[in-house]
């Protein structure tokens, strides 16, 4: 089983590297905290792909407090107007209860670009459904490096 999830999460990181049409002029995210992950993401026009490690506080340990879990993340996004997303990505997980495990975020949010829209600010809401371990709703901030190709 553990074979089979890494797999897919290989499979899903090939297909989110496909989807970045070099050929096309577009931005290139370098993403240093946490949404959509600690990597990088292709944006041209209203949509995006993104991989990388992801980490969230959803896991509990023995007294039962919340801590950190580790995933990579590899996903799209779809931006409506300039400044709002909505994303999808599988998640593969690293550490703690969801170690060698899949699963699946769902997240909205909002972005501003600041310091001559360099600096990608990012707030959003991410949703990670669980029959195993229960839905968890998160914050999901981000700040990542805007390079224009």
């Amino acid at each position: 089983m553990k074979l089979a999830n890494l797999k897919a999460t290989v499979g899903f990181i090939m297909i989110s590297l496909a989807l970045m049409p070099v050929a096309q002029a577009g931005d290139l995210f370098l993403n240093f905290f946490r949404n959509p992950s600690i990597g990088v993401e292709y944006r041209i026009k209203y949509i995006s792909t993104h991989t990388g490690l992801y980490t969230t506080a959803i896991s509990k340990d023995e007294n039962d407090n919340y801590v950190s879990t580790e995933f990579i993340r590899t996903g799209i996004s779809i931006w409506p107007t300039k400044n709002i997303y909505v994303s999808v990505s599988h998640l593969y997980g690293l550490t703690r209860d969801w170690k060698d495990k899949t699963g699946s975020i769902y997240d909205a949010g909002v972005e501003f670009l600041v310091w001559d829209e360099r600096v990608a600010l990012r707030l959003g809401i991410g949703v990670i459904p669980s029959n195993e371990y229960g839905t968890k709703v998160n914050p999901t901030p981000g700040i990542g490096l805007r390079i224009p190709l």
